[in-house]
């Protein structure tokens, strides 16, 4: 604690837990009066209505819920003229857990990651470089890309070596199957890494993101989401996560709304387990997500970030990472703000 202190360089921001998950009261720690004012910890408890205990309290409430401590200043993502500015991830961010979404948008506290950003980071990279030298005619042969992946692989964030070097192979196995695997579709590419923006007026929110690839096909488009993660699954399965998936539904809806041509098919793409998840989405599913998007905001506004419970989820500001879906919507973010250094 002492270390976490000294060592703030601009602001120091400190919580504790007001009540038990059963909802019983809880006490700060009388380490805090010591750290925070002249009072002794012994008087802490018995003085809880002193005036000085409740500007200690004010100041130390500075996670969810806001209700006592609320302030008028506006968050990161608002802007003055009301309106909200945020990346599609974000939003699918405060779609998976609002608390979690508080912590990286409202308190900009970046979550550590691991090591499997660098992978899906590479492996996206490499695919885009394939079908844009396909698109402009360019003879790059399947030796050059694996020099590519070999070149800009790093070892840094493994623990052990063998892990290092056994992803750096993963590597070059998913990339192999994936170019197998494209020299034998029908599929006609339109776009790779596309950024898109887009403002809903009715809800006075701005987004802006990056679609992974746009196919066209027999019928009309087709939008692509890569994953990276090893979590083993079939096609059934993942065509119902691909249709639930809230990035690709911003996405067609974005599509739609700017002209891009009509959606037929939004596909969940895990190249390195090589299972395609491939969905429609009706214009009543359509029609429902715009209704969500309007709610969204309104929450967000309303600094509405109590944490998700439903479905098992724990949240925590720490996250602990291993394979699955968190990790590649950590991934996202990450690859988003690491986009957004490049450009400044």
């Amino acid at each position: 604690m002492y270390v976490a202190i000294t060592r703030a360089k601009q602001n120091l921001v400190v919580s504790f837990a007001t009540k038990t998950r059963n909802g019983s009261r809880k006490m700060p720690t009388p380490m805090l009066a010591e750290a925070f004012g002249d009072q002794q910890p012994t008087q802490l408890a018995s003085d809880v209505q002193s005036d000085k205990v409740s500007q200690l309290m004010t100041k130390l409430q500075r996670f969810y819920p806001l209700q006592a401590s609320a302030t008028p200043q506006r968050l990161p993502y608002e802007r003055a003229d009301g309106w909200l500015e945020l990346s599609v991830t974000a939003l699918a961010q405060y779609d998976y857990c609002p608390f979690e979404f508080y912590l990286q948008e409202g308190l900009r506290l970046v979550q550590p990651i691991g090591p499997q950003l660098q992978f899906g980071n590479l492996l996206h990279k490499v695919f885009e470089l394939y079908y844009r030298a396909k698109q402009a005619g360019e003879s790059a042969t399947t030796q050059n890309w694996h020099q590519f992946i070999d070149e800009q692989w790093s070892d840094r964030g493994y623990e052990q070596a063998n892990l290092a070097e056994a992803d750096r192979l993963l590597a070059h196995q998913t990339f192999d199957a994936y170019v197998k695997r494209e020299t034998s579709t029908s599929r006609r590419p339109m776009g790779f890494e596309v950024p898109v923006r887009f403002e809903m007026p009715e809800a006075k929110l701005r987004m802006r993101g990056k679609i992974d690839a746009i196919f066209q096909v027999d019928d009309g488009l087709s939008l692509r989401d890569y994953k990276t993660g090893r979590s083993v699954t079939t096609a059934d399965k993942l065509a119902m996560k691909a249709k639930n998936n809230f990035q690709l539904r911003t996405y067609a809806l974005i599509a739609a709304r700017t002209g891009m041509g009509e959606v037929v098919e939004i596909v969940l793409d895990h190249v390195v387990v090589g299972v395609e998840g491939i969905a429609n989405l009706s214009p009543k599913i359509m029609a429902n997500h715009h209704d969500k998007l309007l709610k969204m905001a309104k929450n967000i506004r309303d600094r509405q970030f109590a944490p998700a419970s439903e479905g098992g989820h724990v949240c925590q500001a720490v996250r602990y990472y291993g394979t699955g879906e968190r990790d590649e919507l950590a991934e996202e973010l990450m690859r988003e703000l690491v986009d957004a250094d490049e450009s400044s």
